[in-house]
């Protein structure tokens, strides 16, 4: 049986969160090192959806984080729909104030290595740690 979560998002209301693997692309135009800090924190004021998703501990565990110097995270998510590499897991989830149709996908198992690939080939690097230290 596949476990579930529901969680309040702010003005897009109760979401289901299937155990799983998600993908959220943001950015950070201005002091990336400082809005990375503020998202593994667990204590913060909840502003953007990604912030009510991030601020339950039990819901899971953040695997990996790309960066890239470019703002393009609605050319990134308009690829992963395109592609059919994730499924929505809410409208408007991370892009209420853009065109695309979310910022929030969930991403079966094979279709992790062709994110990656994407992310890749339009200039993203991986963070070798997950931790406040590999963000300073």
């Amino acid at each position: 049986m596949v476990q579930s979560q529901r969680l309040q998002i702010g003005k897009l209301g109760w979401i289901d969160f299937e155990q799983g693997y998600y993908v959220y692309i943001g950015s950070a135009r201005r002091a990336m090192q400082s809005r990375l800090l503020r998202h593994l924190s667990q204590k913060k004021n909840r502003f953007w959806h990604i912030d009510y998703l991030l601020s339950t501990p039990s819901l899971g565990t953040i695997t990996n984080i790309w960066i890239s110097s470019e703002p393009c995270e609605c050319t990134i998510s308009q690829k992963i729909f395109q592609h059919r590499i994730g499924m929505i897991v809410r409208k408007s989830f991370g892009s209420s104030d853009c065109i695309c149709p979310a910022h929030l996908f969930k991403v079966n198992p094979e279709g992790l290595i062709p994110l990656s690939q994407i992310l890749a080939q339009n200039g993203f690097y991986s963070l070798p740690e997950l931790d406040e230290e590999s963000v300073k």
